[in-house]
């Protein structure tokens, strides 16, 4: 999956280049909100609510055009987990804070209607970890922060969305954009995960151990402007 999505993105980007000599490209920044999980078949996470930041650029070759992308994103996931300790029972939130620096390479197509201008797109996103880091909270109001390494240091995922421009002058434009990242990769490693040396569980294992069970999910809503 990874290399056929690797392939149809230098496909469409050698098409669109050879046919985009002829048109400026624009460049934007942007910023947002993320609304992220963990889509795993051991456990339903809860959500964590991040932010995310970044610059893009866009390739124009007519209705259709390639939008590398280059942004800071918060995700990860939040848990409610309760567990039995020396005969006590306690109740705590994990939160696994997990912050990339992704690339998006979409595919774009525009709809043009005067100043208003709406778009589809879809594409791979490679993602790279910058800071991951495991909060629990819930024992006598305290909260404990670690940084761990249980996370892959690549993921890679498929981004689908859509938005619209609305022109504001010259080659400058307002930009609103949603989109989900869909993760295609397991992102723990496989001898990630040593809570239960700690805590009288073992679902923590079971996220490391298998394969194929644990991706990222990113629902992002965000606003920005093109130069």
């Amino acid at each position: 999956m990874i290399r056929q999505l690797t392939i149809i993105a230098a496909l469409c980007f050698s098409l669109l280049v050879t046919d985009a000599y002829a048109q400026s490209p624009e460049f934007g920044v942007k910023g947002g909100l993320n609304i992220a999980t963990l889509n795993t078949d051991v456990v339903d996470f809860d959500s964590r609510t991040g932010f995310m930041l970044g610059g893009f650029a866009r390739i124009p070759a007519g209705p259709l055009s390639i939008q590398p992308e280059l942004i800071y994103t918060q995700k990860g996931a939040e848990l409610d987990f309760s567990f039995d300790f020396f005969g006590e029972s306690f109740s705590e939130t994990f939160t696994y804070e997990i912050d990339y620096l992704e690339v998006p390479v979409l595919a774009r197509l525009d709809f043009p209607s005067g100043n208003f201008i709406p778009a589809i797109y879809a594409g791979p996103a490679f993602a790279f970890k910058i800071n991951e880091t495991v909060s629990v909270s819930g024992i006598d109001d305290e909260d404990i922060a670690e940084s761990e390494d249980e996370v892959k240091d690549f993921d890679i995922g498929l981004a689908l969305g859509g938005g619209f421009d609305f022109a504001v002058g010259t080659g400058n434009k307002f930009v609103v954009d949603v989109r989900y990242t869909l993760g295609l990769t397991d992102i723990f490693e496989e001898d990630a995960s040593d809570f239960d040396d700690d805590f009288d569980d073992d679902f923590f294992d079971d996220l490391g151990g298998n394969s194929d069970n644990a991706q990222n999910g990113a629902f992002t809503i965000s606003v920005g402007f093109v130069f």
